[in-house]
């Protein structure tokens, strides 16, 4: 919360109209964290955004994350994205 890469954008257009995501967040020991989105029915293009804190509104320990998504198609395709991002937290002085 130091007005500086704050938030971890994501950023995702759909293939298909009618598509619904849910996208879940891992600590690196694969431990669910956050729970981002939870079958959203997706515009043209979305924007999901998280702050670094966990379901309980706790702030998440800095490490390695897992961004785990996944899209179904309303012709029922299904498809998975993983992504590894890094949360860090400022250095002491």
């Amino acid at each position: 919360n130091d007005g500086k890469d704050d938030n971890l954008l994501i950023k995702y257009k759909p293939e298909k109209p009618g598509s619904i995501m849910t996208i879940l967040i891992y600590d690196i020991k694969g431990k669910l964290i956050r729970q981002l989105a939870s079958n959203v029915l997706l515009a043209s293009e979305n924007t999901f955004t998280w702050d670094g804190l966990t379901d309980n509104h706790q702030k998440a320990a800095a490490g390695i994350y897992i961004v785990y998504a996944f899209v179904y198609t309303a012709s029922g395709e299904t498809r998975h994205f993983k992504k590894a991002t890094i949360l860090s937290s400022p250095l002491k002085r």
